[in-house]
């Protein structure tokens, strides 16, 4: 923890962190403590203990939801109404909506192809199945040896049954059931569960193309909330050996999905990632200081560009990132001095990044200051940090 000089030296960085890192505990003035603290941690869904178990497999073309219940939404952004899906929709060819029983095939849908609609991918053995579109739902079923990248997925992802399997995923929810030998890189807006399931590697959603940011808007994903490393195993607690963090740069999905020049070339891959590219709470080895900060919802161009200078200095992580809408209480204890900010504050949706790293503290308050300057840098909370115990 700061040792009293520390903390007199620093009157507006009263943080520090829990050794795990995986909830952060602040101490100071309680107010703007509790509202802090609410920032990584709010809007957290309660695994429910049936995730899965009730729901059972389709095979007409329509997806089973048994009892299960959809996840509690952690984003206040409105949603356009649900499409028909392709059960119900006359004009809408369900065999392109699924793809069952192949053997070493490359089936690929293009932007524009799935239309938002759900998508089935059941019993395939070595293939590679490549959905470059938003969906409504996806279920991967009792496949083996087999790549398969879906596209931002409006509600869940559920794979069963599965075996040696690579998986990238952007999705409002991640479920496994019964898989083995798993490897998955991430998006996910809810903590991902996994049940009956062992071997399962979860890394960070790495990949880029070029209509990501918009197929994400149209499934109402945040690109600032991706929870992957926030994993609940029914199975087993930390350290059950279910599952595991990849090492950091150890997923490269590129290679994971065996992405031919000519696909990569089709859909516009690019180096520079979208979403955030978060350390997350499950790995070892963070160390030094924890900085927050915090930005207005007219700001989010310059959280982003803070996220950027931060990077580019040595040794700096990104932990974890929010986006969501304070309640009235947290807007009050954090910005009761400043009306203005408190006003901007409910106009939207606040962004929240966490950092780590030698220094951290230090360097975001400099890179705040400097990025203050500028028009429109509406910044909420000051940048703050400390060291870990």
């Amino acid at each position: 923890r700061p040792t009293p000089a520390t903390a007199s030296a620093t009157p507006h960085l009263p943080w520090t962190a829990r050794s795990d890192c995986s909830v952060a505990r602040l101490v100071g003035a309680r107010p703007v403590v509790s509202a802090i603290a609410g920032l990584f941690d709010a809007f957290a869904v309660p695994p429910s203990s049936n995730t899965g178990g009730s729901q059972s497999r389709r095979t007409d073309g329509a997806m089973g939801c048994g009892d299960s219940k959809p996840a509690t939404k952690q984003m206040a952004t409105s949603k356009p109404k649900p499409k028909p899906n392709f059960g119900r929709d006359p004009t809408l060819d369900p065999k392109d909506f699924i793809v069952r029983g192949k053997t070493g095939e490359t089936v690929i849908r293009m932007p524009g192809s799935v239309k938002g609609q759900q998508f089935l991918i059941e019993e395939c053995k070595d293939c590679t199945v490549l959905l470059f579109d938003d969906s409504a739902a996806v279920n991967i079923d009792a496949c083996e040896g087999c790549r398969v990248f879906v596209g931002p997925c409006a509600s869940s992802l559920f794979v069963r049954e599965c075996r040696n399997c690579d998986v990238v995923c952007a999705v409002q929810q991640f479920r496994t059931r019964d898989c083995r030998d798993v490897r998955v890189n991430m998006f996910t807006q809810t903590e991902p569960i996994i049940e009956t399931s062992s071997r399962v590697t979860i890394g960070p959603f790495s990949l880029a193309y070029f209509e990501l940011e918009a197929q994400l808007e149209r499934a109402g994903l945040s690109l600032w909330n991706n929870r992957w490393s926030e994993v609940h195993d029914f199975n087993g607690g930390a350290g059950s050996g279910n599952w595991k963090a990849a090492e950091e740069g150890a997923q490269d999905p590129v290679a994971m999905l065996a992405l031919s020049e000519e696909t990569q070339a089709a859909v516009s891959i690019v180096p520079e990632p979208v979403i955030p590219l978060t350390y997350g709470v499950a790995r070892r080895g963070l160390s030094g200081e924890q900085a927050f900060v915090a930005f207005a919802p007219s700001a989010a161009t310059a959280a982003r560009a803070v996220l950027d200078d931060m990077l580019a200095k040595a040794e700096t992580r990104v932990v974890r990132t929010r986006q969501f809408r304070l309640e009235d209480a947290q807007a009050k204890a954090l910005f009761a001095k400043d009306a203005k900010l408190k006003a901007a504050a409910k106009t939207g949706e606040v962004v929240a990044i966490e950092f780590n790293g030698p220094g951290a503290a230090a360097a975001l308050a400099e890179v705040v200051a400097a990025r203050a300057a500028e028009p429109g840098a509406a910044f909420v909370a000051p940048a703050g940090g400390a060291t870990a115990e």
